[in-house]
């Protein structure tokens, strides 16, 4: 994987335009690793999370800030975190299939990717969890029989979960949140994909904005406009007083 020239980065973001929200950061993905879209949609959700950690910082450097609202007082708490911040240490895999017995079962399963979730997108909460573990549980047996995997007890279920879990921590972010109105200490999840992409999409439409400027008082071309560095479109734009 590589950082993105200015002219990769809006031909991604407006491949992404085009794709459901889901889709539209694994456009950048795609872009920076050489990959298709479904192919990086096969990446393990904490894979492709990690991989759009690296390229966001790669883009807009370490910090980050934003705002959440909290779910108690209904306030808006602003929060500054570091790439490092948001990076979990796992072992190595498993994100292809894996096995576990419990509770007298034998079970073959693999952690989600985003091509689960596109297929779960629309679906209540309980027949999404249904969903997704018929798609990511491919083989349950009790004594060498297969069963269907609606046969798993509750605690069996509730550890493949887990296995899941500590499989791709980095697939599960959750941010702790101290709101200061309320006192309220609670975690909330956060999606890099959608963090990332809604930071492309402002600079996109900005960068887009000063080659209209620019072409307009310059007569230059988009090309040799995006081309320039940053700091030479904002010199020049000083210099028309935009």
């Amino acid at each position: 994987m590589r950082a993105l020239s200015a002219v990769e980065m809006l031909q991604a973001w407006e491949l992404g335009l085009a794709q459901s929200p889901l889709l539209r950061p694994l456009a950048l993905l795609a872009a920076a690793s050489e990959r298709s879209i479904e192919e990086a949609a096969a990446l393990s959700i904490g894979e492709r999370d990690a991989c759009l950690l690296a390229l966001r910082e790669w883009t807009f450097g370490s910090d980050l800030a934003g705002l959440v609202r909290c779910e108690q007082c209904g306030d808006t708490i602003e929060i500054s975190l570091r790439t490092d911040d948001l990076r979990i240490q796992a072992d190595e895999g498993p994100w292809g299939a894996a096995r576990l017995s419990v509770a007298g079962f034998d079970v073959e399963y693999r952690v989600p990717n985003s091509l689960d979730l596109l297929d779960i997108q629309t679906l209540t909460p309980g027949t999404a969890r249904e969903r997704l573990l018929r798609r990511c549980v491919s083989d349950v047996r009790r004594d060498g029989i297969v069963v269907d995997v609606a046969q798993l007890p509750p605690d069996a279920l509730a550890s493949v979960v887990a296995m899941m879990a500590t499989a791709d921590p980095q697939g599960d972010l959750q941010l702790a949140i101290d709101c200061p109105h309320c006192n309220l200490s609670t975690e909330t999840p956060f999606d890099v994909g959608a963090f990332f992409w809604d930071e492309i999409h402002a600079w996109a439409r900005r960068l887009l904005r000063e080659v209209h400027v620019l072409a307009a008082a310059y007569s230059w071309r988009e090309a040799d406009i995006l081309a320039m560095s940053a700091w030479r479109r904002r010199f020049y734009l000083g210099c028309i007083g935009a």
